[in-house]
């Protein structure tokens, strides 16, 4: 497939000096890179997402969304 490409200065600058090291041509070269970062991309793992889930009953029926209430609960009211 042939197509134009306007390559930002930084990035032309770039190639040809890969191009100069390794002996390849600007085509090999292009070529190598885009394969390896599409390969890239293909191997990246989405960011996780926390879901929450039920912990099922509460022993001893504490209130954990309630901080202090656990602290005297575990600790006593002199925790603080």
């Amino acid at each position: 497939m042939k197509t134009n490409v306007n390559l930002d200065e930084d990035v032309a600058a770039d190639m040809a000096s890969l191009c100069r090291t390794t002996g390849e041509t600007l085509n090999e070269v292009i070529n190598r890179l885009l394969r390896h970062g599409l390969s890239e991309m293909e191997n990246r793992v989405d960011a996780f997402v926390v879901e929450p889930q039920k912990m099922g009953a509460m022993r001893g029926r504490i209130p954990l969304d309630k901080i202090s209430e656990v602290m005297d609960s575990v600790d006593g009211p002199q925790h603080r």
